[in-house]
């Protein structure tokens, strides 16, 4: 028997069932009519569609003046009260989330970054970061992930916040890294192979096997194994 092996390797993005406006990866300055304006903000999380996406805050408003970054007297900025623990969270990110960066004008204070891989059904903690002694500094978080697909941006602390110009770029995915295992022990019916991943390109491997034919180029369309997930070796039995 002549075989033609193809060691296979997938790389999935989560599928998401139910998305509201996701997010056109373009600049979100908090300047359109459809955001809160009265203090203290939503008193539960509410969704605000913008021309950027819909987005979700809790205990935050706009305002003019005090926040916005740069100022120009008339464009608004997202601001959380002090001892509020207000949040906005992103719209969908149909392409994850590579780099997040916006401007604020408050000085030595912190923000708290959470992730969330099922659309904000559940949150994970994934840092922090300080406005540093500059006012309207721009701050820049990575996050370099091709699952993420909602960002929350919390204020958790005993002084005020504003949030200006957001911005987050899509993550780029990179094909994995396979090796295949060359054909042994090959009968009239059988033989073994499999292959080794090696890089998962900064996305889950939600698959691995050998498609296999006894024409060239085999794919995913003839047979084929199924020998797992993730990283690392794997043998398979054809």
């Amino acid at each position: 028997m002549r075989l033609f092996l193809f060691t296979l390797g997938f790389m999935l993005m989560s599928v998401l069932s139910v998305h509201s406006q996701p997010y056109n990866y373009t600049l979100e300055g908090f300047d359109d009519a459809i955001f809160p304006t009265a203090t203290p903000g939503p008193l539960v999380e509410t969704q605000y569609i913008s021309p950027t996406g819909a987005w979700s805050i809790f205990k935050g408003y706009t305002v003019t003046g005090t926040d916005p970054c740069p100022n120009d007297g008339t464009n608004r900025a997202l601001r959380f009260l002090a001892n509020n623990a207000g949040y906005v969270v992103t719209p969908t990110l149909l392409q994850g989330a590579a780099t997040l960066t916006f401007n604020t004008r408050r000085t030595n204070r912190d923000f708290t970054f959470y992730t969330s891989t099922d659309n904000g059904a559940t949150w994970v903690l994934f840092g922090t970061a300080n406005t540093g002694p500059t006012a309207c500094n721009t701050i820049s978080v990575t996050f370099n992930s091709g699952v993420i697909n909602r960002i929350k941006i919390a204020s958790l602390i005993a002084n005020d916040l504003g949030i200006d110009n957001v911005l987050i770029t899509s993550f780029t995915i990179v094909p994995p890294s396979i090796t295949t295992t060359a054909a042994s022990a090959v009968t009239f019916t059988t033989a073994t192979s499999g292959g080794n991943v090696t890089f998962d390109g900064g996305a889950p491997v939600t698959a691995r096997g050998v498609c296999w034919s006894t024409t060239p180029n085999p794919t995913i369309a003839n047979s084929l194994t199924s020998n797992g997930t993730g990283l690392g070796v794997f043998t398979s039995n054809l």
